[in-house]
């Protein structure tokens, strides 16, 4: 089972994955992003404002979080922003098609809820 949890830069996606990882037994952690950070040192990819922009890293992020889900077991928690609906559709579309239990996330608060610190 993949736990995804999405929302907007700063809303607490980090610090609710580590709590669910520690309150779910045999749960994983997972940063997606470290897929784009990655792809961020190769050469010859087009210029793009957001590693996301990437077709390939919307494919690579399907086939590592399957295969890392198929090596690991149990639930797999991500945290990763993904604003774009049309990204999201794609990466929602390519793990049903691998067959893993999606349960999708947007943490939300408002302006008003203080930071921790």
């Amino acid at each position: 089972m993949i736990i995804w949890l999405n929302g907007t830069f700063g809303v607490g996606k980090t610090t609710t994955s580590a709590e669910l990882v520690r309150l779910i037994p045999g749960a994983h952690f997972f940063d997606p992003e470290q897929v784009g950070v990655m792809l961020t040192h190769a050469t010859g990819l087009p210029k793009v404002g957001d590693f996301q922009d990437w077709a390939l890293w919307r494919t690579l992020v399907v086939e590592t979080v399957t295969r890392l889900a198929g090596q690991v077991g149990g639930a797999l928690v991500l945290a990763q922003t993904v604003l774009v609906e049309d990204y999201w559709q794609e990466i929602r579309a390519g793990l049903e098609t691998a067959g893993i239990p999606l349960h999708h996330f947007v943490l939300h608060a408002d302006r008003a809820t203080p930071h921790p610190a």
